[in-house]
């Protein structure tokens, strides 16, 4: 809890990961002292906000376009600074202090005191002679230039509309009426394929429940887009993703899929008991198809009375709160958060393997997929310092670690993680996270053992100085 320019606030950082100490997202309330309840918060631009183990601060922000819908936070054990912008759901990560040499203890803010003296307080009068003269307002003449482009014929401009990949012909529809004349709105299943003239890479889609709108980020194109959640509700959140279609949860208990680029919604039976969160899912096929199984794992809440229920023991085994489970083989797969594999086999009975043990001493995320016929892990060390992939050998069922997936890019999150054909030949032999420098996509080269931006020679060598957008997973544009 924390006071801000006479207003109290409540910041919930949310943690997970392996060990629980990343932060996997964010929710900040306001106490409205007239009805004496708490206002959910989604953008604080005027302020910023600063929280550490111990205690929280909070200022006006000096440049709110730049500081200002932040918070600021340090980690036990960590030489690191964090920051969130509340109002775009990513976190940032620096090191400011690169040659801090050991020992060291857990970073704390410090908030210097800014009052001012009654004598300071007082503001000057402004003479009217004083204020300089207001500069008169000049028209640009880029109205003039549109103007001249919306004069050519109709029948033109549609032909220039009809040549635009998917993203400029939306930034082309909103110039003014003529163009959107010119250019008729989207009927996705027909129109799709004449406007995109070129191979979709992956999108990353980021839903937060609380909010009414999921943001999709083209990443090679560097283009977002808002589209309004499915069924019109703000209590929507994203489960998970496979073949261009979504697993939602709306509400308490109430889960459908969704094809955001369709519009296609299938709705499934209420669950029947009422659960507190889904930890994993997974569906073997295309949802439209008949011979889809829908998988759920998840917490139920107790009723105050015993109920005979199947569920799997997690004494020998703990889900990896990275990832999803994968269908492999006709069975369900489940990443353990020490590296090992739980499997679901025919009949649903469940069995914690022997082998594969974990391929790496630590790590700090791991992820699940299914790629080019194998089942493949990805292992990433603490702040991306290293990427190892690894394939299962069935033969053996060790990890073997792989430098080469040929013309393939794996994508990983949180969400849902797959591989897919590479659109272009930079992102051949790579794997994608949902990190951005300022606007450029973060992939791991596994040919250079480095990461890399898209679109850009900036070259690193960890996750520093990067951006990573929480309550995100990659998903197949499908028509």
């Amino acid at each position: 809890m924390v006071e801000s320019c006479g207003e109290v606030f409540v910041i919930y950082l949310v943690h997970g990961g392996k060990l629980f100490v990343e932060v996997t997202g964010v929710e900040v309330f306001k106490l409205d002292f007239s009805l004496m309840e708490w206002i959910k918060v989604e953008c604080a631009k005027d302020r910023a906000f600063f929280v550490d183990e111990k205690a929280a601060y909070s200022c006006p922000a000096l440049k709110p376009e730049t500081e200002g819908n932040r918070i600021f936070f340090t980690l036990s054990d960590d030489k690191s600074l964090y920051s969130i912008d509340i109002e775009e759901n990513s976190v940032s990560v620096s090191l400011p202090c690169t040659d801090l040499k050991p020992p060291w203890s857990t970073p704390i803010w410090v908030m210097p005191d800014l009052s001012l003296s009654p004598v300071h307080r007082r503001m000057e009068k402004i003479e009217p002679d004083q204020i300089e003269d207001i500069v008169p307002c000049v028209e640009s003449k880029n109205k003039e230039e549109i103007g001249y482009f919306c004069e050519l014929p109709l029948d033109l401009l549609s032909s220039v509309a009809s040549c635009l990949v998917l993203h400029d012909y939306m930034n082309f529809r909103v110039v003014n009426r003529i163009c959107r004349l010119a250019a008729p709105p989207i009927h996705w299943p027909a129109t799709i394929k004449k406007l995109v003239r070129h191979s979709l890479a992956p999108w990353l889609m980021v839903c937060k429940k609380g909010q009414d709108k999921c943001k999709f980020i083209d990443p090679l194109h560097r283009e977002r887009y808002l589209m309004n959640n499915p069924n019109k509700s703000s209590d929507v959140r994203m489960c998970y993703s496979k073949e261009g279609w979504c697993l939602m949860l709306q509400g308490e208990y109430t889960i459908f899929f969704w094809n955001p680029f369709t519009k296609k919604i299938i709705l499934l039976p209420k669950l029947p008991h009422e659960f507190k969160t889904i930890i994993g899912c997974d569906f073997s096929s295309s949802p439209d198809s008949s011979g889809c199984l829908l998988v759920l794992i998840y917490i139920l809440v107790g009723e105050g009375h015993w109920e005979s229920l199947y569920a799997f023991k997690w004494k020998d085994f703990k889900l990896s709160k990275n990832n999803n489970p994968v269908f492999y083989n006709e069975e369900l797969y489940l990443l353990g958060s020490e590296g090992n594999l739980g499997v679901f086999r025919e009949g649903f009975i469940w069995e914690v393997l022997d082998k594969p043990q974990r391929p790496c001493k630590s790590f700090y995320q791991s992820f699940l997929l299914q790629g080019n016929g194998k089942l493949l892990s990805v292992f990433v060390g603490f702040m991306g310092k290293w990427l190892k992939v690894f394939e299962l050998n069935l033969s053996t069922m060790n990890w073997v670690e792989i430098d080469n997936v040929r013309d393939k890019v794996i994508h990983v999150s949180r969400i849902s993680s797959f591989s897919t054909a590479a659109t272009t030949e930079e992102m051949r032999n790579t794997v994608c996270l949902p990190r951005f420098y300022e606007d450029n996509l973060v992939y791991y080269s596994l040919d250079y053992k480095k990461y890399h931006f898209y679109g850009s020679n900036v070259v690193m060598e960890d996750f520093y100085n990067t951006k990573e957008q929480l309550y995100s997973g990659w998903i197949e544009p499908r028509w």
